[in-house]
C-alpha cells in the first residue's frame, strides 16, 4: 500500500508482528511489515497474518490503527471510496 501524497509505504512499525501493534508510514522496502492483501474487504498483512484493525473498535475521529488477528468484526472491515 503506497501513499499517493508521499510515495511511502503503509509499515508495521518496527516490524512488530505482535497483536496491537502500530502502524506508520515508512520509505517503501518490500520488507515483511509492507506486505499486504485484499481479502474482500480486509487488508491483511501476508507475513504477520494479521489484519489492519481500529483499535478497541473505536469509532471516535483519531482512533488508532493496528494489526490483530483477523476476525470478521466490523472493526477490520474497509472499503475504498
Amino acid at each position: 500500500m503506497r501513499s499517493d501524497l508521499n510515495g511511502k509505504c503503509l509499515d508495521v512499525a518496527a516490524g512488530n508482528s505482535d497483536n496491537g501493534a502500530a502502524l506508520n508510514m515508512w520509505d517503501c522496502n518490500g520488507g515483511t511489515a509492507q506486505q499486504w492483501a485484499w481479502d474482500g474487504t480486509r487488508l491483511r498483512n501476508t507475513a504477520y497474518n494479521r489484519c489492519l484493525t481500529i483499535g478497541n473498535a473505536n469509532s471516535w475521529n483519531g482512533a488508532s490503527v493496528i494489526i490483530w488477528d483477523c476476525n470478521l468484526g466490523s472493526h477490520q472491515q474497509w472499503h475504498t471510496t
